[in-house]
């Protein structure tokens, strides 16, 4: 498909013709501290010459965009907008474009939510134009439009140029005074005006009674006043009088008499001219040449425009030019249906082969060629899809005859996608079943495994895990060549594999979709190999692997700027994942933050809740107790939302886990439920040792271990080492317990995985000493780590209200120089809170000056 057609982003040029409407200018000006613009009346009015004669007197930003039926697209109409935008800030919707270009879109709020982010950064007052939106029948695209008019914090001014009236509250508005509203008559040309039209502009030396009873007869609509005063050139007196007798009547009667007259005065050649083009919403001189098999369209077009023939130039340059849609109708009119479906043919054809493959589509159904249409639709379908574009897509397939669209297996296929993002997941899945059981269907191996590849996804959002053999299928059957599906595929089998516990295998298939995504420059489906594979890195043990990639992600995906692509920002994720596990937790707390943004705006729920869990962790190992519990409260509500049972238990097991690290067995017991997942296993594995039942833990710790072996997941392989480490010392075993302790140690020390340790290894200081030598570095770096918290748990103490473990966390940035600004920024609270906080501390610890703090916290060994 060719790029976007710039000409629905440029300001029409104006008429030489034009007649100054110097009332309505000062209306418009006076509107611009106001939200919207509405400028509504039938057609041939003015509307648009007025915006654009507007515009051209104002010394604000502003920016044009032109409609057509095919921008009831959600995802094209927000792809325009913004390219419209980019001319008021060429920073204005850079997350969102990332997005857009993804198959799988974020909530429709989101995408909304961060335009109006982007719109709201601008201080400066600018007009956004956005002309033919009575052509807009899409109830998302008049959200959009809502939210930019709720929103008052912007400094815009909407004007919306329709011929009926948007569904929006323009009472509301109105009563507010954030309404300009220009209707039929106000736009109609008063007296003076018509005759400055007829005698300035035409050159007509009418009399001025003529003018008048033609100004009478017209009401001022402009369309007919510029028909009539075509009409009448070359005419003498005799016949200006019967010409300006002989109409009356409706606005339909006058201006089809009016063309009518207008008609018989042209040429054969102009005539034949306008009556072939009449059938393009676009004209330009290359595609006029195309359906007329002339050489001289753009002389044609010259022609038109100087004899004011209504032709309306949709550049400065003049390379484009639309019909008026009253003459484009009315010349319509003048061919048979085989002439139109000819002409429609031909335009379909050239249109094809300069690649605007959309355009060429309709014409192609306009011309009642439903194979070339079909055959046209097949060719885009897959780019459409992958450019997030399913709305247009469907749009498309929906104008073919339903009988075409049954008997065609590829446009079903489509179909059925469209029903799935639309949400209407039932049908889709029924229609699905049907296709599959289609004869035709299983003879194409590779159709079939995109088919299986529908199912495996359907069956991942139903929260199913078991479905490793229905991805294989689909892979096998998915041609490798067809890389958007197959890459796919690779991703649902690594997810197969990963759920399996084969973990090795799931990096092989996430490696290679990293490949293909990469291949097919998709970043959306690369990053999310990229994420998964980082992911099982670090089960694997790989967590300097893990960090390199994603490094490498980083300066991999970036824009021809060289800066980030805002879809890259889900790296963060596995980087915060990565500094965690190598105990940098203040890093860790900023990229998973960072990260989490993002994935809660793509709606990716299984990496989100994995995210948020981590940054639990971070918040409880920096002594945020109280921002930990508040992450576990909001997952577990969000689960319910989602009826995502696997995460409700993973999160009442973590909290079990912290009562046990607390010391609180008896709040532990209370809240287990004995269940046979392996996480629920590892929690009574530690209710058990801390029951001392040492022989009980050890007896469940071997069997976890083979388990854990057999999958290569080597970080949990290091948490069991410990632990059977503990139990083996409680045992008296020492030689068993320091075999197992460095087994522990040569996995995670050449890797500095110290959070495992650091967690876990406390109990057994002892041995970790004796061990040294194999690690010194690492070793050393973990002790230091248990002192430190021995010695801030143990001075804190002493004081008469121990402080708590924000208070201590503030300590440490006042002790580092950080303003209270700063301190907010960086622990991302208030500057009051931040104030209060600081005033509770100053109270522990006597103090009533940040160097009296210091020098306290010093003396106390908190800092």
């Amino acid at each position: 498909m060719k790029p976007l057609l710039t000409t629905k982003l440029n300001l029409p040029a104006l008429s030489k013709y034009l007649v100054s409407r110097q009332d309505l200018i000062m209306q418009l000006n006076q509107g611009l501290d106001k939200r919207l613009t509405l400028v509504s009346a039938p057609a041939g009015y003015g509307k648009s010459t007025l915006i654009v004669e507007w515009l051209n007197t104002i010394n604000i930003p502003y920016c044009w965009l032109s409609l057509d039926k095919k921008d009831n697209d959600p995802v094209r109409f927000l792809t325009y907008l913004i390219q419209a935008l980019k001319k008021i800030d060429i920073n204005i919707g850079k997350t969102i474009q990332t997005l857009l270009a993804s198959p799988q879109l974020p909530a429709f709020e989101v995408l909304i939510t961060n335009l109006i982010n982007d719109l709201a950064k601008l201080s400066s007052t600018f007009v956004l134009v956005v002309d033919d939106y009575h052509l807009i029948n899409e109830q998302k695209i008049h959200t959009i439009i809502q939210y930019l008019l709720d929103c008052q914090s912007l400094s815009l001014n909407l004007v919306l140029i329709t011929r009926q009236d948007p569904p929006f509250n323009l009472s509301r508005l109105r009563v507010a005074h954030q309404l300009t509203d220009i209707r039929a008559k106000d736009l109609k040309f008063k007296l003076s005006e018509v005759e400055d039209f007829f005698k300035n502009k035409m050159s007509l030396s009418l009399k001025q009674q003529d003018i008048a009873i033609l100004a009478n007869r017209t009401e001022g609509w402009i369309a007919s006043l510029q028909l009539a005063a075509i009409s009448l050139q070359k005419k003498n007196q005799q016949a200006i009088n019967r010409f300006i007798n002989s109409f009356g009547g409706s606005h339909r009667h006058v201006i089809d008499y009016l063309f009518e007259e207008v008609i018989k005065e042209l040429n054969q050649d102009i005539y034949i001219f306008l009556c072939q083009t009449a059938i393009l919403d676009s004209l330009n001189p290359a595609l006029c040449n195309a359906i007329t098999g002339r050489e001289d369209s753009a002389r044609m077009l010259s022609l038109l425009k100087e004899s004011n023939l209504f032709v309306i130039p949709l550049d400065q340059e003049y390379n484009f030019y639309r019909y008026h849609q009253l003459f484009a109708e009315y010349l319509l009119t003048e061919l048979d249906k085989e002439e139109k479906n000819t002409l429609h043919l031909k335009a379909a054809n050239y249109l094809e082969k300069e690649g605007y493959l959309i355009e060429a589509i309709n014409h192609a159904i306009a011309a009642n060629t439903t194979s070339k249409a079909i055959a046209l639709i097949e060719k885009v379908a897959d780019n459409l899809f992958q450019n997030g574009e399913i709305k247009t897509l469907v749009n498309l397939i929906d104008l073919l005859p339903q009988e075409d669209i049954r008997e065609d297996i590829n446009l079903n296929f489509y179909k059925i996608i469209g029903l799935f993002f639309d949400g209407q997941v039932q049908e889709a899945e029924f229609h699905l079943s049907m296709l599959i059981d289609n004869s035709t269907v299983v003879e194409k191996s590779g159709f079939l495994g995109r088919c299986k590849l529908l199912q495996v996804l359907f069956n991942i959002i139903k929260g199913e895990t078991s479905f490793y053999k229905l991805a294989k299928e689909s892979l096998d059957l998915i041609d490798k060549s067809d890389y958007f599906f197959y890459s796919g595929a690779l991703l649902t089998i690594g997810w197969a594999e990963a759920s399996r516990g084969r973990i090795k295998e799931s990096i092989d298939a996430f490696n290679r979709a990293l490949f293909t995504g990469k291949k097919l420059e998709q970043p959306f489906i690369a990053l999310i190999a990229l994420i998964n594979l980082a992911l099982n890195l670090i089960k694997h043990g790989e967590r300097k692997k893990a960090k390199a990639l994603c490094q490498q992600g980083l300066r991999y995906f970036v824009d021809q700027g060289g800066q980030l692509l805002p879809i890259a920002e889900v790296i963060y994720i596995t980087l915060g994942m990565v500094a965690f596990e190598g105990n940098k937790l203040k890093e860790a707390k900023e990229y998973l933050i960072k990260g989490i943004k993002l994935v809660e705006q793509l709606g990716l729920t299984h990496l989100y809740s994995e995210a948020k869990l981590y940054l639990a962790s971070v918040y409880y190992a920096l002594g945020e107790r109280n921002e930990t519990l508040e992450i576990l409260q909001e997952l577990y509500d969000f689960s319910k939302v989602i009826d995502f049972s696997y995460l409700i238990t993973r999160i009442e097991n973590y909290k079990i886990e912290l009562y046990l690290k607390e010391g609180n067995l008896e709040l532990a017991l209370e809240n287990y439920a004995n269940e046979s997942n392996a996480c629920a296993n590892q929690i009574y594995i530690r209710i058990l040792l801390a029951q001392q039942n040492f022989e009980k833990a050890l007896e469940l710790l071997q069997t976890i271990e083979e388990n854990t072996k057999q999958q290569e997941n080597y970080r949990n392989l290091i948490t069991i080492h410990l632990l059977q480490s503990y139990a083996l010392k409680g045992l008296g075993a020492k030689d068993k317990a320091i075999k197992y302790l460095k087994e522990a140690l040569s996995i995670a020390a050449p890797e500095e995985f110290y959070r495992s340790f650091i967690e876990d290894g406390q109990p057994i200081t002892q041995l970790l000493s004796e061990v040294k030598s194999l690690a010194p570095t690492f070793v050393s770096n973990v002790i230091k780590q248990f002192d430190k918290n021995s010695k801030v748990n143990e001075n804190n103490e002493k004081l008469i209200e121990p402080l708590s473990d924000r208070e201590l966390e503030i300590l440490q940035l006042i002790a580092q120089g950080y303003s209270n600004k700063g301190i907010a920024k960086e622990l991302f609270i208030t500057v009051g809170t931040t104030k209060w906080h600081i005033h509770n501390l100053y109270g522990k610890l006597g103090v009533n000056r940040r160097a009296q703090a210091i020098n306290k916290a010093r003396k106390l060994k908190l800092i």
